[in-house]
């Protein structure tokens, strides 16, 4: 029951994502052109959701929270679902898009696929973690088990967005999705890694194109701590992933693909706030992007929004 309900949940991050996407982001503009992106921006929506919950402290909020968010992800669609489902867009993908969407298959990819694959089956085993057991798990029980803070517990008050997004997980018995999530930022980083490459070039050749990019991507993707984060309740893996999509759409647009505007400008900052809100430790990464991002607005002087 468990598992139905962390697929159902996880098909309303798509519902809230496809929404965004269509009335708040310019599709000739936009990366998210990739079906894969539009689970994160629900999971981003759902994160500012959650701790909307969190500030009543109450844990029957909790559940009744995450459930109102399942429902309206698919009332807001509702007059879409002729036009592009979530179903529709399952019954129209076919395997071979899905491997050849992104560069050439080869025997890395091939090997690179397996290994995703088998992080996800290990998303479903249960957490052992330590630090997951007592921290990540044990403040979101905290959240659900009592309406006040225990001042005692130090750890516990270092929680931030992300062990209350795992509180509402836990209250609508989604246990699955706490691991699945940190799952979903590890392809957002995979996928995102692969595009970087056409910005790096070597003896002028593209960096996307060659045999040390095959293997310098699957040198990451097979490192023991990517195992380690993503069969864990560490929020980590994917407020790292928002990170790396700010600065790729900042990439973009040094390369004229990416134009800013009003709401552009507003989405980078999201992207980025929620990244440390979810682990405050990523606040170093969060700003030195946010600093390269103000120099590239004063380099090509485009503070002047259409």
């Amino acid at each position: 029951m468990s598992f139905l309900i962390s697929i159902l949940l996880f098909i309303s991050f798509y519902q809230i994502g496809f929404f965004v996407q269509k009335n708040f982001i310019k599709k000739n503009e936009s990366i998210f052109k990739d079906k894969v992106f539009f689970i994160s921006i629900g999971l981003i929506v759902f994160q500012f959701w959650t701790s909307i919950i969190a500030l009543f402290n109450n844990k029957n909020l909790y559940l009744i929270g995450g459930v109102i968010f399942i429902l309206m992800s698919f009332l807001i669609n509702l007059s879409d679902y002729k036009k592009e489902s979530f179903t529709r867009l399952m019954r129209k993908i076919k395997l071979r898009n899905l491997i050849t969407n992104y560069t050439r298959i080869n025997f890395f990819k091939i090997i690179e696929y397996l290994i995703l694959i088998s992080y996800f089956f290990c998303c479903l085993i249960p957490i052992t973690s330590a630090d997951s057991l007592d921290y990540h798990l044990g403040s979101a029980y905290m959240y659900l088990n009592s309406n006040t803070h225990d001042p005692t517990w130090y750890t516990s008050l270092l929680a931030l967005n992300g062990e209350k997004m795992i509180a509402t997980l836990i209250a609508i018995n989604a246990k699955e999705s706490i691991q699945i999530i940190q799952f979903i930022g590890l392809l957002n980083i995979y996928f995102i890694f692969n595009k970087f490459g056409k910005f790096i070039k070597v003896n002028n050749t593209l960096f996307l194109k060659s045999k040390l990019f095959d293997v310098f991507r699957l040198s990451i993707i097979s490192a023991p701590i990517v195992l380690f984060l993503t069969v864990t309740a560490k929020p980590q893996l994917f407020p790292i992933s928002l990170i790396c999509l700010a600065f790729f759409i900042i990439l973009n647009n040094e390369d004229n693909k990416y134009k800013f505007d009003k709401l552009n400008f507003l989405f980078i900052n999201i992207l980025i706030i929620s990244a440390f809100l979810n682990k405050l430790t990523l606040i170093i990464p969060s700003f030195i992007t946010y600093f390269y991002y103000f120099y590239d607005f004063i380099k090509n002087n485009v503070f002047n929004f259409k």
